[in-house]
């Protein structure tokens, strides 16, 4: 399972969801429920343990095949940027 962030052709909104290998090709699962992959990330393991679950409960007609969206960056905002200037010299 990866976990992505990703924009449909039907929606501007940007979602989390999980890109899944089918028999017919790649297809993104919808992680209904899910905030982010940051919140995710955050959340720790039982919460990707649910995720998980939901994606292996999710009929492969309701997922979008991976030619229909467009992937953005999975952590659409990080809690802090680091450019190392400090560390020039390292």
């Amino acid at each position: 399972m990866r976990l992505v962030t990703f924009r449909s052709e039907t929606s501007s909104a940007s979602r989390p969801g999980a890109i899944v290998d089918l028999e017919s090709g790649p297809h993104v699962a919808d992680l209904v429920g899910i905030r982010s992959i940051e919140w995710l990330i955050g959340a720790g393991s039982h919460a990707l343990s649910v995720c998980r679950d939901l994606v292996a409960n999710t009929h492969a007609r309701t997922m979008t095949p991976l030619a229909a969206v467009q992937l953005l960056a999975p952590i659409t905002r990080p809690n802090s940027i680091r450019d190392f200037i400090a560390f020039e010299d390292h």
